[in-house]
């Protein structure tokens, strides 16, 4: 069986800066936090534990693989980690509700490993289709 990570609510699919930090560290990548607006100038960095994950502001926080620079080259984001990896499953299981982003509700589906599939979005609420040919 392949377990995959999808979104179950309106919104989209978005894990919380402590799953990113969680996954990474797993991963033995040292990942940095760092506080301020939607621009990548700020070189605030702070601990994720100082960090209120609960608060309304978790979208202002960003990581980069560098400790000095959040720039294009260094930014983490979590869109770039496969559904599939097996140390996300790992991470979203071990937090639970911890590891939803700000407009996520997330869940593990398990889909036959002989089967080919893709996921599927309405408005943010995911689901795991059979891939099928089409024409037209």
């Amino acid at each position: 069986m392949v377990e995959i990570v999808i979104n179950q609510c309106f919104g989209g699919f978005g894990l919380s800066p402590l799953a990113v930090v969680e996954y990474y560290k797993k991963k033995g990548i040292d990942v940095y936090t760092f506080i301020g607006s939607s621009s990548f100038s700020t070189t605030n960095v702070k601990p994720i534990e100082l960090y209120d994950i609960t608060k309304d502001n978790v979208e202002h926080i960003h990581m980069s693989f560098d400790p000095i620079k959040c720039d294009d080259d260094n930014y983490v984001t979590y869109y770039d980690i496969e559904r599939t990896d097996p140390i996300l499953v790992e991470v979203v299981k071990e937090l639970g509700e911890k590891a939803n982003g700000s407009y996520a509700q997330l869940e593990i589906v398990c889909v036959p490993d002989d089967v080919d599939w893709y996921i599927d979005d309405y408005d943010g609420i995911e689901s795991v289709h059979e891939t099928h040919r089409y024409w037209g």
